[in-house]
């Protein structure tokens, strides 16, 4: 399984291209239909990237992880009769509201953060408090 939300990255290109040599089966995860990544894997898997603020890197890992683990949860369904596949499926649609909300609680600190100054060690988001926090002090 290889995961190129362009479709272009020539590592992934050419590992998909390795792989294939040693015989394995090669999947592509990919945002993009028709790219060389598609046409050198066996399958491949299309993960829609809507066109969102610029977080370069974050939306395409975001959705490449969530791609992966929903073909993890098919096979493990497929393979395994006691699998908890539809109560696994809402719990990450359920990450969903947690991000937007987390998202919302932060935006405006975030948003002060480029003016204050840096430190060595900063925390900007802190995920270890009931209510995520992002702080320009650390």
């Amino acid at each position: 399984m290889a995961t190129s939300a362009s479709g272009t990255t020539k590592a992934v290109v050419e590992a998909i291209e390795h792989a294939r040599k040693h015989r394995a089966l090669t999947v592509a995860i990919t945002a993009t239909p028709d790219s060389p990544v598609t046409q050198v894997a066996d399958h491949a898997l299309f993960v829609d990237l809507p066109n969102l603020e610029r977080s370069p890197g974050i939306r395409t890992y975001q959705a490449s992880l969530l791609g992966m683990l929903l073909t993890a949860l098919r096979l493990a369904e497929t393979r395994t009769p006691a699998c908890p596949a539809d109560r696994l499926r809402e719990e990450l649609t359920g990450l969903a509201y947690a991000v937007e909300a987390t998202a919302r609680a932060v935006r405006d600190r975030c948003r002060r953060v480029p003016g204050a100054p840096l430190q060595k060690h900063q925390t900007l988001i802190s995920l270890r408090s009931p209510r995520p926090v992002c702080s320009p002090h650390g």
